[in-house]
């Protein structure tokens, strides 16, 4: 179905507070060939600025993807949604009496996207396709906290570009709940990630780690993705579009 009545599946049931529901699914899949239709002027003039035809059409699928999503749990046509934002700061509904409640974010790398929804709750995503990189561990050093790098460094050599990626999943996920963009230093906080470690945010300096839950997400093959939403989280849901 390559239309833009493309639609969510009927029985997707209510959002309440306390729920996370995390939507993932293809860029390139022929279903959604139209959606870029429901993008604004502004969305469709910064698709059209990627110097790469593949990419600046991943990026309009995925907002598509995103209105379509909003649109649901809203109960809005996709195409009458509004942002503020973006860029590097996250992007927000255009709501000012607030009565969505409405919290959201994505993350799209190689053809994939994730999406999170919650009720009430900062929420942030982040998706990386799991790559060859040169030194892992020289990046680590470069860009973690020491601690996150001596980690890195105890795990063994084979496995450390996955350890790096997951790493970096859990922080730019933390990064983006808050909403802070590249004002929160990468270093300035720590996770938990090491294989025999239950995914957590251990240590900040200007924040509260027990406000969080973090999340690993190891259903998307091939991907490194993390979910991180302000307590208390009561249910997740995991979805293919």
């Amino acid at each position: 179905m390559g239309d833009s009545s493309f639609s969510l599946d009927s029985d997707v049931f209510p959002l309440t507070s306390g729920d996370l529901h995390l939507w993932h699914g293809a860029l390139d899949d022929p279903r959604f060939a139209a959606l870029p239709s429901l993008l604004s002027h502004d969305e469709q003039v910064r698709a059209a600025r990627y110097l790469d035809p593949l990419v600046g059409r991943r990026f309009a699928v995925g907002r598509g993807l995103l209105r379509l999503t909003l649109g649901h749990y809203l109960k809005l046509p996709p195409n009458s949604l509004i942002f503020e934002g973006g860029g590097q700061s996250k992007p927000r509904l255009n709501d000012p009496l607030g009565a969505s409640n409405l919290e959201f974010n994505l993350s799209h790398s190689n053809g994939m996207i994730l999406i999170g929804v919650a009720q009430g709750r900062q929420v942030g995503v982040d998706l990386e396709y799991i790559r060859p990189i040169d030194q892992p561990l020289k990046l680590a050093k470069r860009f973690f906290s020491p601690a996150e790098a001596a980690k890195l460094a105890r795990i063994p050599e084979s496995d450390q570009q996955v350890g790096f990626f997951r790493c970096w999943t859990y922080k730019e996920a933390y990064i983006k709940a808050r909403g802070g963009g590249m004002s929160i230093p990468l270093d300035s906080f720590e996770v938990a990630f090491s294989p025999d470690e239950t995914p957590c945010l251990l240590y900040c300096t200007d924040d509260n780690p027990q406000r969080w839950q973090l999340i690993a997400i190891t259903t998307i093959p091939g991907y490194a993705s993390a979910v991180v939403i302000e307590r208390p989280l009561n249910k997740l849901t995991l979805r293919a579009i």
